[in-house]
C-alpha cells in the first residue's frame, strides 16, 4: 500500500498518514450548528455596544476646548 501524504480535499479534510487517523484540520463537522459563529460575532458586538455606550462620551453639540498654546509661544509655523 502506498502512503499518502498530507493532502487537502474539497471538504478541508487534512491528513499526515496512510492510515487515515491523522489529524483532522478544518473539517466540515456537523456536530455544530451552523449558527453559533453568527451568535458570537452577535454577542461580540452587543458587548462592544454596551462598553462604549458606558464609556465613550457623547461629544455632540459640545463645545471643545482649545488646548494650542498662543501663536506667540508655538514651536513650528513660526514665519522669519
Amino acid at each position: 500500500m502506498a502512503s499518502r501524504s498530507s493532502s487537502t480535499s474539497s471538504t478541508g479534510t487534512v491528513r499526515s498518514s496512510s492510515s487515515g487517523k491523522g489529524i483532522h484540520l478544518l473539517e466540515n463537522n456537523s456536530d455544530y450548528a451552523e449558527w453559533i459563529p453568527y451568535a458570537v460575532l452577535l454577542g461580540c458586538q452587543f458587548y462592544d455596544f454596551i462598553v462604549l455606550s458606558i464609556f465613550l462620551p457623547e461629544t455632540k453639540g459640545v463645545v471643545l476646548e482649545n488646548h494650542l498654546p498662543p501663536k506667540n509661544k508655538r514651536i513650528f509655523g513660526k514665519r522669519a
